[in-house]
């Protein structure tokens, strides 16, 4: 049987630059029979906003991403720092031993421990570049669905696609008649990955739509009681719904997954965004299960759906890639069509649509 391998970030001292918190592909390194044994799977657990908000420290230090979308058109995601997600990291571990928790170490991904959320990786910002694309978030965002709408992110990481999507609804101007609900679900394996990436990444985005940032590309901002009030009280206002859900893909996921708004059923709209989830075998699978699952609901509770899929064409070392994720969707009754693709030196990358194929029983 072929076991599972993690891969390596490599960190040192130069990994404070955000620059260099891009990635492509990972590096392999061994795995011991020891650790592979004592690994468990982490079961699925929802998180309300309030109570991922609490984590967030007295000092958020951002730098800012470029996503350039259309001509002369850039938008400029603020993202938070790796090495100030370290040191809050670091600063609240109290192990004896004073070593990083996972994530931190040299490892990019450890399978059932760590799944490389710190990172941001090549696809994720090849997905922030389309729905930018879609949507328009320097312009009203144009491309929002009307009505009802739910957009879920699985293996968020640093959430790159989920920040244009909020950065769009963020730059509708608020009528006088409240709006439709809008329902954001932020999933990743790890709870520390949400609480310390994807969660302050969000707040950030909030603070420059407010005009709270510095114009610099590299700057800090002071988080206090009061500005988290009005971030709070701001999306109430639009009738924006954030939530969280940590641990493995699988049907235990998929029950929390309808319950991030209190109803029986997923609102009218729903996009399933990802990237650089299928890049192992072993997981693989689950999330092509899930994924088709959260659409197929959505269709059967009467509403539309569908998915956005960026990854490479091959992960090599690990086993995934595009040919074994569309023979695994066929088989379950899922279709894709090619959105975006780049080919050229190195290996390729695309964004696949996905949705349920024509005469599936729902």
């Amino acid at each position: 049987m072929q076991t599972s391998k993690p891969f390596t970030f490599g960190f040192d001292d130069d990994d404070i630059d955000s620059k260099k918190d891009i990635g492509g592909l990972p590096q392999v390194v061994e795995q011991s029979p020891i650790q592979r044994e004592i690994q468990g799977i982490v079961p699925p657990q929802l998180h309300s906003l309030y109570d991922l908000l609490s984590s967030l420290p007295s000092l958020l230090s951002y730098s800012t991403t470029a996503i350039e979308y259309d001509k002369d058109t850039i938008l400029k995601l603020p993202r938070r720092e790796l090495y100030d997600i370290r040191t809050q990291i670091m600063a609240e571990d109290e192990s004896p031993t004073m070593e990083p928790k996972y994530g931190l170490t040299n490892d990019d991904i450890t399978p059932k421990i760590y799944e490389g959320g710190f990172k941001t990786w090549e696809c994720s910002i090849d997905l922030a570049y389309h729905v930018a694309k879609q949507l328009k978030p320097l312009a009203g965002g144009q491309g929002l669905p009307d009505g009802r709408f739910h957009m879920i992110e699985l293996g968020a990481g640093s959430a790159l696609p989920s920040l244009v999507v909020f950065s769009a609804l963020l730059s509708r101007s608020l009528t006088e008649h409240r709006p439709s609900p809008v329902f954001l679900t932020l999933c990743d394996y790890n709870i520390s990955v949400l609480t310390h990436s994807t969660i302050p990444n969000l707040f950030l985005v909030w603070c420059a739509c407010s005009s709270l940032l510095s114009n610099s590309s590299e700057d800090e901002i002071e988080i206090t009681s009061e500005l988290t009030n009005r971030f709070i009280c701001d999306l109430a206002d639009r009738n924006i719904r954030i939530s969280a859900i940590s641990g493995a893909w699988g049907p235990n996921f998929l029950d929390l997954v309808p319950q991030v708004h209190g109803e029986d059923k997923i609102p009218a709209s729903t996009l399933v965004l990802a990237s650089e989830t299928i890049y192992a075998l072993p997981t693989l699978v689950p999330f092509t299960e899930t994924l088709v699952s959260i659409i197929r609901t959505a269709e059967k509770n009467g509403g539309t759906a569908s998915g956005m899929v960026a990854v490479k064409q091959v992960y090599f070392g690990v086993g995934g890639g595009v040919e074994d994720f569309l023979r695994e969707l066929n088989k379950i009754g899922g279709q894709s069509e090619v959105l975006w693709e780049k080919e050229g030196v190195g290996v390729g990358r695309v964004i696949l649509g996905v949705e349920l194929r024509f005469g599936q029983a729902l």
